[in-house]
This record gives C-alpha cells, sequence and structure tokens, in this order.
C-alpha cells in the first residue's frame, strides 16, 4: 500500500502523520505475517542503506539482496536479505538494475535505501518495497512478492563496498 511522503521537508505534522500511517499499517499486519518480516521494519541503521549486491535467479525464483546499513557510531553491517518464491517484475528489475549501476562506491552512488514497507497480497504471498532515494533521479521503489523470505545481519569494518559486480540475473 505505497503510503506515499509529504511533499514538503519542513512539515513537521505532515511527517509526523506519515509515520504513524507507516506504523498502523505495519501493525494491521501483525498475526498475518511473521514476525521477522515485522522485525525487519524496525531495524536500526538501515536509512542510507547502499545496494551491495542483488542476484536474482530467474529459473529458481530466488532472489538475494545485500545491502550496506549502518554509520560510523552504530558501526556497519550487511542486511542480507533472501527471498524464496520471488517474482520481480520487469520494471522492478530495470530499477534495481539502475540502483547497481549507479552505486561505484560508499561515496558514488545516486540511490540510497530510506525505507521498507510491508504487506500481504490477497493469495497470501508477502510483498516487501525498499523505497530508495534519488539524488539526480527521483526516488525509486522496489517491489518483491514473495512466499518467504528471512534476513540477518553481518557485521562489517566500514562502508566501504566490495569490487564485485552489484547485479545479476539468470
Amino acid at each position: 500500500m505505497k503510503i506515499p511522503k509529504p511533499t514538503d521537508p519542513e512539515d513537521e505534522s505532515a511527517w509526523r502523520a506519515f509515520s504513524r500511517a507507516c506504523e498502523r499499517h505495519h501493525e494491521s499486519l501483525r498475526g498475518r505475517v511473521p514476525e521477522h518480516a515485522l522485525a525487519l521494519l524496525k531495524l536500526k541503521g538501515v536509512d542510507e542503506g547502499l545496494l551491495v549486491e542483488a542476484d536474482y535467479n530467474r529459473a529458481e525464483r530466488t532472489l538475494k539482496v545485500v545491502l550496506r546499513c549502518g554509520h560510523l557510531q552504530m558501526g556497519y553491517y550487511d542486511l542480507v536479505l533472501q527471498f524464496h518464491d520471488a517474482e520481480l517484475s520487469p520494471r522492478n528489475r530495470r530499477v534495481l538494475r539502475l540502483i547497481a549501476d549507479t552505486t561505484q562506491s560508499c561515496g558514488v552512488y545516486e540511490f540510497d535505501l530510506y525505507r521498507f514497507e510491508l504487506d500481504l497480497a490477497s493469495d497470501g504471498a508477502l510483498i516487501l518495497r525498499m523505497e530508495f532515494w534519488g539524488f539526480h533521479f527521483p526516488d525509486m521503489w522496489v517491489e518483491i512478492r514473495c512466499r518467504t523470505f528471512e534476513w540477518h545481519t553481518e557485521p562489517r569494518p566500514n562502508q566501504e563496498l566490495p569490487n564485485i559486480p552489484r547485479y545479476r540475473e539468470r
């Protein structure tokens, strides 16, 4: 249910209302989606996360997304998301590739993660949306439909990204 952000960055009451609307929506999913999916929404340090890699296997219907998260005060970590029975539309594949192609290093990137949004489709599929802030491009959403997903974190010594292909699709 893409909850739109306020258009005025200075309107504090609109941002508070936006935050409450997101919390109410996600709370309405309690008992209908796995608790670990809801816990992801409260994970600290994900804002400004950078895409390390996305590996989409269309034949096996799996998607692995790794984001470098955190900051100097709390430390850095990789958030590793593994989706099963995953679907990425052609549009979402293009957006993920654009984000990957414009992320060169921790100092040279076009998009960083702003937030997650979770939904439940009428057929029971989980929908995880990732909203990325754009600097020279408009903000972008990536929507992943799946039956299940899990996530974990891995500590990292700094924000430096490995020099690997950021997007793979098979």
